[in-house]
């Protein structure tokens, strides 16, 4: 899977079409049964959807669009929501902390 590059240098100016995410919302179980064709599409469809509600609202997307395809197998194979997902940010909250220390002691 992957993205197409001018996902993020073209902001949606209005509300992209999506099938399968309005699908997936109707019903979850809908995502485990979709091919790798479709997966991907779900994918762009996703970043889509993102973009444009960003170029709405303002704010970042960066991790939100990297982390698309990842998402989108974990909720694949994994029957969530009983399957619970735990995202551990300890390590990234541990380097937030020692780079704002070592930009204080720098400046």
């Amino acid at each position: 899977m992957g993205y197409h590059p001018d996902m993020t240098t073209t902001f949606p100016t209005v509300k992209p079409v999506t099938p399968l995410l309005a699908q997936i919302n109707a019903d979850l179980g809908v995502l485990r049964s979709l091919d790798e064709d479709d997966l991907q599409a779900l994918a762009n469809e996703v970043r889509q959807y993102m973009l444009f509600s960003v170029s709405q609202t303002g704010g970042h997307f960066g991790a939100g669009l990297g982390v698309v395809e990842l998402s989108i197998a974990l909720h694949h194979v994994l029957n969530t929501p009983e399957d619970l997902i735990r995202h551990n940010l300890t390590s990234l909250l541990q380097i937030m902390n020692n780079s704002l220390a070592m930009s204080r002691i720098l400046i």
